[in-house]
């Protein structure tokens, strides 16, 4: 069975709502950009050396979250498309055991630059059990490859993938952009 939101992100953003573009410097490095979905609160920051991070959640206080990390690669350690499924198959190992699903589901997201792919698990032990908050049923992870020397982390988790704020942060994470300029500003 496959996750629901294999759609292209574009047509999720029409479907669910109007989207802002949002940017931020990332100095020394260069722009990101994303396509925020109307009704949602994003803050970034500087992670030391190690690249960028994002977290996400919709102003309304819907169980959802999201945690975006833009990482900068060394040189010698490019970021492969091709092995961007086996990464995020090793990621999720621990979890898959603990699902409903049982096993890994890789499928293609539709990038606006780069290429990608994302898996989602179901907490088997949450199952039918009343949410609570910080505590999701449902956990979609994603990795994006924007060029040889900057991957995308994505974790988004939620309670229901049939609502819209699943959706939302799907077309959110696969909106981004990354512009690279040297430490002059080019």
């Amino acid at each position: 069975m496959r996750p629901k939101y294999s759609l292209l992100p574009a047509l999720l953003l029409l479907m669910v709502g109007v989207a802002h573009a949002r940017d931020f410097n990332w100095a020394g490095h260069g722009q990101i950009s994303f396509d925020v979905p109307e009704g949602w609160k994003l803050e970034g920051q500087p992670a030391e050396d190690l690249g960028y991070a994002f977290k996400a959640e919709p102003a309304s206080g819907k169980a959802a979250f999201l945690q975006i990390t833009l990482v900068n690669t060394p040189p010698n350690k490019p970021v492969l498309a091709g092995e961007l499924t086996d990464r995020l198959q090793a990621s999720l190992q621990p979890y898959i055991e603990q699902s409903v699903e049982k096993e890994f589901r890789s499928v293609v997201l539709k990038c606006r630059q780069g290429k990608g792919c994302y898996a989602e698990l179901t907490d088997a032990a949450l199952l039918g059990k009343p949410p609570v908050a910080g505590d999701y049923k449902v956990m979609r992870n994603a990795l994006i490859a924007l060029d040889r020397q900057t991957l995308v982390i994505a974790t988004m988790q939620f309670d229901d993938p049939a609502a819209d704020e699943a959706g939302e942060m799907l077309a959110l994470v696969s909106s981004i952009r990354f512009v690279r300029r040297g430490p002059s500003g080019k």
